[in-house]
């Protein structure tokens, strides 16, 4: 679980665990710069179930507005970031 003490590196490295197990995709091919949609060929379905998972690991909820706008994994970190900062 990562909260409001984790580092930046933390986080970053729980959501390419989360993206890389929820969606069966080599973590090593997981960049900062990686495209959810063009790159990682996400749909909306899995951005909501990538929600949906980070709430689980965060206990904190991304509106989904604001989680629509997401279009690289580091969007995905500074989102959850932004989450403890609030």
């Amino acid at each position: 679980m990562i909260d409001a003490s984790s580092t930046p590196d933390e986080i970053y490295e729980a959501v390419r665990r989360t993206i890389a197990e929820l969606f069966e995709f080599p973590i090593e091919d997981l960049r900062q710069d990686s495209h959810l949609f063009d790159e990682l060929d996400l749909d909306s379905l899995d951005a909501a179930d990538m929600r949906t998972q980070l709430h689980d690991l965060t206990g904190t909820t991304i509106a989904e507005a604001r989680f629509q706008e997401a279009r690289t994994v580091a969007d995905v970190v500074k989102m959850v970031q932004e989450q403890f900062e609030a």
